[in-house]
């Protein structure tokens, strides 16, 4: 380990020389200690903290991940280009071990960095929750200074259940001459699409007065919550009016032990929380949940399957999610790092820095790029048919846009600040597979393609 922690020590004498290192470090207490005390906000409590951790995490990362390019792009690319690296690797040292060092020197510079910003934020929200009225206080403690696990029923018997009918009413539509079995596959899936959700919204309607609407819903854990273990009932519901801000009666029943009802007057389209005494447990780890329309309401109830209902509980203290939170920035970080080492390992530092900042852009621009694939084309005018024009640059922007979004998506799955801001729990199995992921197959792919570029380079070769 001695050459690569030398490799360590020069990577941060190089940063040090950065004037970029010390313009970031000013930046970065600023943004995340300075600003967050001067945000304005909608007056409550959740809405100033949900400002104030969406706010600093979005700047502690942009500012990092604007310096881990930066800087792992030149700490190699100008060793190579003014010729130091020659001087380097004439020594007893491998390739592969340079450019380790570089990725641990960046990483190491990172981590302190990081820490003190973890530290100057949680700090500051700390700070600020202990000057709101003790009401907000506590409604701040239970929906966003917190680490909540979510739980929600499992439809897969439904999804199956209504394949089988799709497929049954096809046939039969087919028998009866409803539908031209004669029709192209397309044409097919769309009849079929229009069936399934038709079957759908059926499952999904609750009518006023009819029998209730019910879920089952298993929670981690539930059996070992004691009295007073905060747990709610988040649910959204929809009428056909798309504005409708009526108030409705509603009745909630839990179980399956002794029946726990409480009544609730709700808005549609919105969500709304609603608290689940842990009694209705029964000591174990099933919760039943019925839903009632009372028959006076004048409007039928929409509840989808995928998003109507979830079950929310505290799995653990905000600091140590706010802690696991700042891991997975961590692990953003250093697949920056990594790619900005395998750009540096055959490019000049302008053009590494330049394409990575492009693939940066790029990432946020995740929605944009999945239109073009969706559309086949990166033409937006139409001909007089009606037909969107194609260009003879779609052969490559729309490979090289599906590769992007593979690569992408995935990564954006694991941001901490949504999650952190609405005071969701980011369990260590999240923590576990974005590690594996985002380190394990998308920095391990970009750190063997850098070596082995690294390694086959000719340092010696004429500027």
């Amino acid at each position: 380990m001695r050459p690569t922690l030398a490799i360590v020590w020069l990577t941060w004498k190089a940063a040090w020389r950065f004037r970029l290192l010390w313009v970031l470090a000013v930046l970065l207490v600023f943004a995340v200690g300075v600003l967050p005390m001067i945000v304005r906000h909608d007056g409550t409590g959740k809405g100033l903290m949900q400002i104030v951790l969406t706010y600093t995490m979005s700047m502690v990362m942009a500012i990092l991940g604007t310096f881990t390019l930066w800087l792992s792009c030149g700490t190699l690319a100008k060793d190579i280009e003014e010729c130091q690296m020659q001087m380097v690797c004439v020594k007893p040292i491998a390739r592969w071990q340079v450019w380790i060092g570089k990725w641990l020197g960046v990483m190491s510079l990172n981590l302190m960095l990081l820490g003190a910003a973890g530290v100057i934020v949680y700090g500051t929200v700390m700070y600020r929750a202990s000057k709101l009225p003790e009401r907000q206080l506590a409604i701040l403690n239970q929906q966003v200074l917190v680490g909540r696990g979510s739980a929600k029923q499992d439809n897969t018997a439904i999804h199956k259940s209504i394949e089988e009918d799709v497929e049954k009413n096809m046939k039969i539509a087919i028998a009866q001459g409803k539908v031209d079995a004669s029709m192209d596959q397309q044409s097919l899936s769309r009849v079929a699409d229009s069936l399934r959700e038709e079957l759908k919204a059926r499952r999904e309607i609750l009518l006023p007065g009819v029998a209730p609407r019910e879920w089952t819903v298993i929670v981690p854990g539930a059996k070992d919550f004691k009295i007073g273990h905060v747990v709610v009932l988040r649910v959204k519901f929809q009428t056909p009016s798309p504005v409708d801000s009526n108030v409705y009666r509603t009745r909630w029943e839990f179980g399956p032990g002794t029946v726990q009802a409480v009544g609730a007057p709700l808005t549609p389209h919105a969500f709304h929380e609603i608290p689940v005494p842990v009694e209705a447990f029964a000591g174990g780890d099933v919760l039943k949940v019925r839903m009632y329309n009372f028959p006076d309401n004048p409007s039928m109830f929409r509840l989808p399957l995928e998003d109507s209902l979830e079950v929310l509980y505290r799995e653990s203290s905000f600091a140590l999610n706010f802690a696991r939170g700042m891991a997975l920035l961590f692990c953003w970080i250093g697949v920056l790092a990594a790619m900005g080492l395998a750009a540096a390992s055959f490019m000049s530092f302008s053009m590494a820095a330049f394409a990575c900042m492009g693939l940066l852009i790029a990432s946020f621009s995740t929605p944009l790029l999945k239109e073009v694939v969706k559309d086949s084309t990166i033409m937006q005018s139409h001909s007089h048919d009606g037909k969107r024009n194609t260009s003879l640059l779609d052969k490559f922007a729309i490979p090289a846009f599906q590769l992007l979004l593979t690569v992408m998506e995935p990564i954006k799955d694991y941001s901490p600040i949504e999650s952190l801001s609405a005071g969701r729990s980011i369990t260590w199995g999240q923590l576990q597979k974005a590690y594996f992921f985002v380190w394990g197959i998308c920095g391990g792919a970009m750190a063997c393609f850098g070596i082995v570029v690294f390694q086959r380079k000719q340092l010696a070769l004429p500027g």
